[in-house]
């Protein structure tokens, strides 16, 4: 496989998303005049330690495009960018749907924040950058 520094560029990007929506507010909430926001360390710190790791192997195979050559790396460096994309996806899909969740208490209301808008996107730039790398070696 021909080194690839697009598919490189894309898949880093994708992985710094993550890493800076695992910052961001994952949940803002509002009652009466006060707004309270929740990043994804303070909100469920299991799921965000899992963007990281899915970020660190974004990075991994980024790099791997640029480096690696044979059809094994190939191959394993696309699958992994689709699984960590769709884990990454999934993780924020799941916990905006749980956050959105309608609250019983009247003047209350909770909304997804911009970090989970963030990693969801970060986790479509690795499924993308995966779609996108090639299976075997240009020949």
């Amino acid at each position: 496989m021909p080194p690839s520094p697009l598919r490189a560029a894309v898949s880093l990007a994708s992985s710094a998303l993550l890493i800076l929506g695992t910052f961001l507010p994952w949940q803002v909430v509002r009652y009466e005049q006060n707004r309270e926001v929740f990043g994804g360390w303070r909100l469920a710190a299991g799921e965000a330690g899992v963007c990281l790791a899915l970020a660190a192997v974004g990075v991994v195979a980024g790099w791997s495009f640029t480096r690696a050559r044979g059809i094994v790396a190939a191959l394993l460096g696309r699958l992994a960018l689709l699984a960590a994309g769709g884990v990454a996806a999934v993780v924020a899909g799941l916990q905006a749907l749980r956050v959105a969740e309608k609250l019983e208490l009247p003047g209350l209301s909770s909304q997804p924040g911009m970090g989970l808008v963030v990693v969801g996107v970060g986790g479509l730039g690795l499924l993308g950058a995966g779609a996108w790398a090639a299976w075997r070696p240009a020949l």
